[in-house]
């Protein structure tokens, strides 16, 4: 397999880096994977996330404002207009002083960080589209009504990838919709995420069976922010019919958010004694956690992208339930049982045919992981982004006279794994 050399990346992180959810995640298995393969990472970010944390590759970080601290998901209107200027100056210092091959801009705000130094400096920009905003903004809670922000994220849908030179999707769903918009179907990759190897390598042997807690029923188990958009309520009402007919079963709710929001519903419900609230262990033993799990949910009712949980979920091989719209590259019954109709009485159902069929239980978790290990780790992501970037570069230096020069080692493609 050929592969691309010693090419220097900037990541732009329009978002808390690290931090334990879905974008921030993607952006540090990318940054690890790229720096095992070889290349020279930048990562320019907000100050936001665990900003003490030792990582193997530069965090280049952007000023900040006094005694903001938000990290929640979601957009924030201080954070547009105090913080975004300055991560754009940061993108475009971190370009020209570092001599960058490549900017990849992880989510619209960091498209609109680095389009400025695209313009002064004319690096090639990937846009990484890890959702669309028609359908993640009306899952905020703006003080407007959902269908007209739903208009407002299909307008900024239509309009901001071409910002980009060349765009990421994280699912085909999303490229579909982009190529709906009207992008040319060159300017477009699909590239899902990964999962770490090491993560995998913790999990190596799947068991046959959840490893239950002495004295404990059947688990449901979610591991996840507990965000509106994520469907903790339609996961309380579920879980509160299954109460109802298995005396024994019990939700455990791995998660560092608050669960305040939603403890009024399940006490209506009579679940709240049911609930198990657990803080995430770390990376290396969440596997351990997961195969406690009889059922794995995502309650998300849609996502245009690839929820990272979901990998997660199928490295631990134990059988998923979700519903068919936030798990669209999963197949029902091969290796997940998916729900089509996004509501509690169908999750429900869902949740009581794989309790009900422990065989069928351990085929969807054994496929999962096996899916994993084979397509799905970051050390194969990484072989397919530098595909892109190898495009890349090469079309730029095309358009480019006289030829860019650096001091670093020459760009090149060679042979070998």
């Amino acid at each position: 397999m050929r592969r691309l050399r010693r090419v220097r990346i900037a990541l732009v992180a329009g978002c808390p880096f690290p931090w334990a959810r879905g974008t921030p995640a993607r952006i540090l298995g990318m940054a690890q994977a790229l720096h095992d393969a070889g290349h020279d990472v930048h990562v320019i970010a907000y100050p936001l996330g665990e900003v003490d944390r030792r990582l193997p590759f530069r965090v280049h970080r952007s000023r900040g404002l006094p005694y903001y601290r938000r990290t929640a998901p979601g957009a924030d209107p201080l954070r547009l207009v105090g913080l975004l200027p300055m991560l754009a100056a940061t993108v475009a210092r971190v370009t020209r002083q570092h001599d960058i091959h490549v900017i990849h801009a992880h989510h619209y705000e960091g498209l609109l960080a680095a389009w400025p130094a695209k313009r002064l400096s004319g690096v090639p920009v990937i846009y990484d589209a890890h959702t669309t905003l028609a359908g993640e903004l009306p899952y905020y809670r703006h003080g407007v009504p959902r269908g007209l922000t739903a208009r407002v994220g299909r307008a900024l849908d239509r309009r901001l990838p071409n910002l980009a030179d060349h765009t990421i999707a994280t699912s085909q769903y999303i490229a579909a919709e982009l190529l709906s918009d009207g992008m040319a179907e060159g300017r477009i990759t699909v590239i899902g995420n990964g999962i770490e190897d090491a993560f995998v390598a913790a999990t190596s042997v799947a068991p046959s069976a959840p490893q239950r807690r002495e004295g404990t029923g059947e688990r449901i188990v979610y591991a996840g922010n507990l965000a509106g958009y994520q469907g903790i309520e339609t996961l309380l009402e579920a879980f509160a019919r299954i109460a109802g007919e298995r005396p024994a079963a019990r939700l455990q709710l791995v998660t560092e958010s608050a669960f305040e929001p939603h403890a009024a519903l399940a006490q209506r419900l009579g679940i709240m004694e049911r609930i198990d609230l657990e803080t995430p262990p770390p990376p290396h033993e969440l596997g351990t956690r997961l195969g406690t799990a009889d059922i794995l949910v995502n309650p998300r009712a849609e996502c245009p992208g690839y929820p990272l949980k979901l990998l997660n979920y199928m490295a631990a091989g134990r059988a998923i339930v979700s519903f068919r719209a936030s798990a669209r590259d999963l197949t029902h019954g091969s290796d997940a049982w998916l729900v089509g109709e996004p509501t509690a009485e169908a999750l429900a159902q869902g949740l009581d045919t794989v309790l009900a069929q422990p065989d069928l239980a351990g085929r969807l978790g054994a496929a999962a992981r096996r899916r994993v290990v084979e397509e799905l780790t970051w050390s194969r992501v990484a072989v397919r982004l530098e595909s892109v970037y190898a495009g890349l570069i090469k079309a730029e230096a095309g358009r480019t006279s006289p030829v860019k020069t650096s001091t670093s080692a020459p760009l090149r493609v060679t042979g070998g794994e």
